[in-house]
């Protein structure tokens, strides 16, 4: 079978890596600033893996939410391979931008060595990689959002997804007892990952003798007693202790506001680039029905996504729709390199104008959609570094503040750089429902109400920001310092 000319991917690949690098090296100031802006999700994690340091595997750690089990409901992988990079840097920016590059080094290497069992040439390895996480969905999370733990879990997708692919045709030998480990490092990075990843399990299951089954199935359960020492607790806990079963993550794919405009853009268009393409795949292997049969339940997914139902269907509805998006476009990718358009003469004749212009789109969407990185507005900072000097204790921060400073991230900059603590945090899956619900009705409208609420959840200062600072000292706390625009009061 003959698939895509290699000398159409030349002008993508290039374009492409060129911004790709651009990103990573205008991603790289995080190695000198801490990340305080809104478009922020590594400075969760950089808080997290300084967590793992002081606080330990499943111990009590204080600093979040009035006390959490550390990494009951956060997956571990990725924390546990930058901790010996936190410790040889000694600073969490270096090491979580370290673990990133590595990560995409890994993914690279992933493609290379193992795409030719899936009979792709070096030149179509080279373009997975590239089409994989140099486009806008990628970039904009695991670049600029920083998802690393993320991006370690699709790190080890590939493998085991590649893996499973070259047994759908193929019996089960002693190499293929890889796909244990290698599914138990995917769930074991990001669950949510997991659960997508799940579905080759089943498609695996489909085409399979009856002795073989069994072994998938076996696969399967081996895979998570591989990790049973952190799934089995997270398993027990989570509908107890965890805000994971009631946030419905999935429900962000029925909320049209504007600041989501192109991920439903991509929600809508992907379902069908992915039918449309492996319609083409299909029909290139002579409609095989063991690879309809290998492929169904992710057929039956992609379905489900577009006309929207995820946010019915258990499990699946706690996965918000970015991680969607990457699992659709790796088999996107995989679909396209692998038609044989000798049988489409008519359609081949505009693949290349077709890639560049899928290219300059990714392109274009980043630069319009993700904002390069932000440098802390470093007044703003100084500040914030003379009140957190001045007391020891837990704290809260209330006012109305520029994009340059993200509340949540400053939960996160607080505990590692000056051993503070919060009742809030920056990640709500590690503390029950009901206490996110009752912090989120913290009454500010009445100052005996406000300070019934902040003794409640064991608050001893306030950080105030420019009007909000009126508002405190009207409920007679103590003043203890003001720094331009931030105030802080202690809670008497």
């Amino acid at each position: 079978m003959k698939t895509i000319n290699d000398k159409w991917l030349y002008f993508p690949i290039v374009i492409l890596f060129i911004y790709f690098i651009y990103r990573l090296i205008d991603q790289s100031q995080i190695i000198y600033y801490f990340p305080f802006d809104y478009i922020n999700d590594v400075s969760s994690y950089m808080a997290q893996l300084h967590f793992l340091k002081v606080c330990g595997f499943h111990n009590y750690c204080p600093y979040w939410y009035n006390g959490f089990i550390a990494f009951n409901f956060t997956s571990p992988a990725l924390f546990f391979f930058a901790l010996p990079f936190y410790y040889l840097f000694g600073d969490v920016k270096i090491a979580l931008y370290t673990t990133t590059i590595i990560s995409f080094i890994l993914g690279f290497l992933f493609i290379y060595f193992l795409g030719n069992k899936l009979s792709l040439s070096k030149m179509q390895r080279i373009a997975f990689f590239i089409f994989f996480f140099g486009t806008a969905n990628s970039i904009g999370n695991f670049i600029r959002l920083g998802r690393a733990h993320e991006l370690f879990a699709w790190v080890w997708f590939i493998p085991f997804a590649f893996l499973m692919i070259h047994y759908m045709n193929k019996n089960l030998d002693r190499y293929s007892l890889f796909i244990i480990p290698l599914y138990s490092l995917v769930i074991f990075s990001y669950l949510s990952v997991g659960v997508l990843a799940s579905l080759l399990f089943l498609g695996l299951f489909l085409v399979k003798n009856k002795k073989e089954k069994l072994y998938v199935i076996l696969y399967f359960i081996a895979s998570l007693l591989l990790i049973s020492f952190w799934f089995i607790p997270f398993a027990l806990n989570v509908f107890k202790s965890s805000s994971i079963p009631s946030m419905l993550q999935g429900n962000w794919i029925l909320d049209f506001s504007t600041n989501l405009l192109f991920s439903h853009i991509a929600i809508f268009l992907l379902p069908i680039i992915f039918f449309t393409l492996f319609y083409f795949y299909w029909r290139s292997v002579n409609k095989d029905k063991k690879v309809l049969y290998f492929y169904s339940p992710v057929l039956i997914l992609s379905l489900i996504l577009f006309l929207r139902l995820i946010p019915f269907v258990p499990v699946f509805r706690n996965i918000f729709p970015d991680p969607y998006i990457t699992f659709f476009l790796f088999f996107s990718i995989l679909f396209f390199l692998g038609i044989d358009y000798r049988l489409f003469v008519r359609l081949s004749k505009f693949i290349p104008f077709l890639l560049i212009i899928l290219s300059l789109i990714s392109i274009s969407v980043n630069l319009i959609h993700t904002p390069n990185f932000v440098i802390p507005d470093k007044n703003l900072k100084f500040d914030l570094d003379g009140l957190f000097s001045e007391f020891n204790g837990s704290f809260l921060l209330y006012g109305n503040y520029p994009i340059t400073l993200y509340e949540k991230a400053v939960y996160s900059y607080a505990p590692i750089y000056y051993n503070l603590s919060t009742p809030f945090g920056w990640y709500p899956e590690v503390k029950d429902p009901n206490y996110i619900k009752k912090f989120s009705e913290i009454d500010l409208t009445n100052c005996d109400n406000f300070k019934r609420d902040l003794k409640y959840f064991n608050t001893t200062h306030v950080i105030g920001y420019t009007d909000f600072c009126d508002k405190i000292n009207s409920c007679s706390f103590k003043f203890i310092d003001k720094r331009n625009d931030f105030c802080l009061y202690k809670i008497n």
